[in-house]
């Protein structure tokens, strides 16, 4: 899941929109061999997003896009 909205793998870089613009940092998470991976992304505003599975958003739902985080 790299965020491009598929499950293909791809065996070079994509090109994602975040819901805050243009991203400034992005972080791969690992993935435990259960698909329980997920990556997040800082946009240049600040605004955190994530996609994989467990997304931050308050919900156990797996993303294939970039989702806003929950804040606590």
């Amino acid at each position: 899941k790299v965020g491009d909205g598929t499950t293909m793998d791809r065996p070079t870089p994509v090109e994602i929109t975040l819901p805050d613009g243009p991203a400034a940092v992005v972080a791969a998470g690992g993935n435990a061999g259960d698909g329980s991976g997920a990556t997040c992304a800082v946009s240049a505003r600040g605004g955190v997003s994530c996609w994989g599975a467990y997304a931050g958003d308050g919900t156990s739902l797996g993303r294939l896009v970039p989702t806003r985080t929950s804040a606590p």
